[in-house]
């Protein structure tokens, strides 16, 4: 008995750690990567409810700039306590793991897994640099899909970004990203957290000075309604799309107009 207090005793503390070291790493990225949360707080008190409830939480978000995956993971534990203790993981382009998000993941305690992207092929290409085999790419992107599957399922938070690349509109599913996740994946304890990400006054997406990092610049926030994994799937049946059309309608209420473009012609 005594024992098992002990070892109670120090899981606990080294939660609290987590959360504490999350929570002061999600304010620094906030002093980087200013964000204004837009619209009403229901959503987030929606989804804490099933994160207390050990859900796990696919946040689902749109990209536009090098700085997309930080800053929605960094908004969603700043607002969402209950995820700071939890296991955390990310996808990280290739040409983008670095020392310096090496070690912020490292501070952070965030888990970081690099995979090949539209951009990293043409980053590669422009610097004349060897990508990975085809096979390698494949086997790295089954090492995502065990892993965050695991995460999921200790009630973790998994990051994903369904245009696969940064584009200057929302536009409309160019792959089975969210099917192909949930293949052979049994679990409904899972609720997907729509992130809509903006800049203010900016009509242009396209532009060249906003695909960076865009250190100091203000985000808008916008989160949509969360949805279970049986939600998701059930309206998406009622509306006879399948479940990544289903996810690009929902991100379309939550960007921008100016983003949304073809992805909100879609919606109903």
């Amino acid at each position: 008995m005594e024992r098992g207090r002990f070892a109670r005793a120090m899981f606990e503390r080294r939660e609290r750690k987590t959360g504490k070291r999350r929570l002061s790493t999600a304010h620094l990225i906030s002093r980087i990567f200013p964000y204004e949360l837009t619209a009403d707080s229901s959503p987030l008190d929606a989804a804490r409810t099933h994160i207390e409830d050990g859900y796990g939480v696919v946040i689902l978000y749109n990209h536009f700039s090098k700085s997309d995956h930080i800053r929605a993971a960094a908004v969603v534990v700043d607002e969402i306590e209950a995820l700071r203790a939890r296991r955390i993981l990310s996808p990280v382009a290739l040409h983008h793991y670095g020392t310096p998000v090496k070690l912020l993941g490292r501070y952070g305690r965030i888990e970081l897994q690099p995979v090949v992207t539209d951009d990293t092929r043409e980053r590669f290409k422009e610097k004349s640099k060897e990508l990975p085999s085809r096979e390698e790419a494949v086997e790295e992107a089954k090492k995502y899909k065990n892993i965050a599957r695991e995460v999921l399922s200790e009630g973790g938070m998994i990051a994903i970004a369904p245009q696969i690349g940064r584009r200057k509109t929302l536009g409309k599913p160019e792959g089975k990203v969210l099917r192909r996740f949930l293949e052979g994946y049994d679990s409904n304890r899972v609720v997907f957290l729509f992130v809509g990400l903006g800049i203010p006054e900016l009509t242009d997406y396209g532009q060249e000075d906003i695909k960076g990092y865009n250190v100091r610049k203000s985000f808008s926030v916008k989160f949509g309604r969360p949805m279970t994994r049986i939600q998701l799937e059930v309206e998406a049946g009622v509306r006879r799309i399948n479940i990544d059309e289903m996810v690009f309608d929902q991100l379309a209420k939550v960007v921008p107009p100016e983003y949304a473009s073809a992805g909100r012609a879609s919606q109903t």
